[in-house]
């Protein structure tokens, strides 16, 4: 009897240990499912950023072939991905660019840089060509990745806004350096920043006796005093402009008659910053004015003494 009723205790306990088990295997495959359900939440999550990301995520092979281009590659480029993979990306560079490019990855490849910046252009499929900043890393020895992986971000539309940029400014200083007119660009104060060629032929001073002074240095005190009122009412004026006829008078160099005309300059926001003045010489014009002046004056004597 006392043995029949310890197999039944054994049995028991067996049957506890057991259900407890199994309620342990339980919670760890719900645990186990819990974490599974993490990881493709967040492998969902990353796989929908790099797909839908304006830039484009490449991975090479060692052996500079293409493994995976991010879906943003065909609409940078106009090709398909699936056309591409297993292609040499440099087929798909400017030529001016493939040896720089390729000597990069060779540094990458070498790890002589743990990261590498630089710019190139890939041909588009209509066959021009696009621009693009990359930045590249060596995650070879990386066993999840494998690969030389490359961020591409287009910037064809700032490069080609520079470029234009680049060539209004040499119009502009085309113009500013072979215009008649004398220009001189000063701040609110009157000092300044910057003159054309003309100016220093009107005044006989060079650039460095120029730029860095301020009116007040250069000419009689009452003289600088109404050029800058000029400037001052010029900003109050509904065109931002003021014109007046000035005799420049400098401290050293030469006299000098102009029209002058001055323009007020503006930051983004509208604020003032400076002045632009335009002078025309009208020295030989005043000459040539007091001269008849005086010529007429002779006509009238001679014909009051008749």
């Amino acid at each position: 009897m006392k043995t029949q009723t310890k197999t039944e205790e054994y049995r028991i306990n067996g049957l506890a240990e057991m259900r407890q088990r199994i309620a342990e295997l339980e919670e760890e495959n719900t645990e186990l499912k819990r974490v599974e359900e993490s990881l493709r939440g967040s492998e969902e999550y990353y796989r929908s950023l790099v797909e839908n990301a304006q830039d484009a995520i490449v991975i090479m092979n060692s052996d500079a072939t293409i493994r995976y281009e991010s879906p943003s590659m065909e609409r940078m480029t106009g090709r398909k991905v699936k056309d591409r993979i297993g292609k040499n990306p440099f087929e798909f560079c400017h030529p001016d660019d493939t040896t720089k490019v390729m000597e990069v990855f060779r540094q990458l490849l070498e790890n002589k840089i743990p990261i590498a910046q630089t710019e190139l252009r890939l041909q588009n499929k209509d066959g021009s060509w696009r621009t693009f900043e990359v930045l590249g890393n060596n995650l070879l020895d990386n066993p999840v990745v494998t690969g030389i992986v490359l961020n591409l971000h287009e910037v064809t539309e700032r490069r080609r806004a520079e470029e234009a940029l680049r060539e209004s400014e040499e119009k502009l200083r085309v113009m500013f350096e072979s215009t008649s007119e004398g220009i001189a660009v000063t701040d609110l104060k009157g000092k300044i920043l910057e003159v054309n060629d003309t100016i220093l032929r009107m005044s006989g001073l060079s650039r460095e006796e120029l730029v860095g002074k301020e009116g007040f240095e250069l000419m009689p005190r009452e003289d600088a005093k109404g050029i800058i009122g000029q400037g001052k009412k010029a900003i109050k004026s509904g065109t931002g402009t003021a014109k007046m006829s000035q005799e420049i008078t400098p401290t050293y160099g030469r006299s000098y008659d102009v029209d002058l005309s001055i323009g007020v300059l503006r930051d983004s926001a509208g604020d003032p910053t400076g002045f632009v003045a335009i002078a025309r010489d009208i020295t030989e014009r005043k000459r040539m004015e007091e001269e008849l002046r005086k010529h007429r004056e002779h006509l009238e004597e001679l014909v009051e003494e008749r």
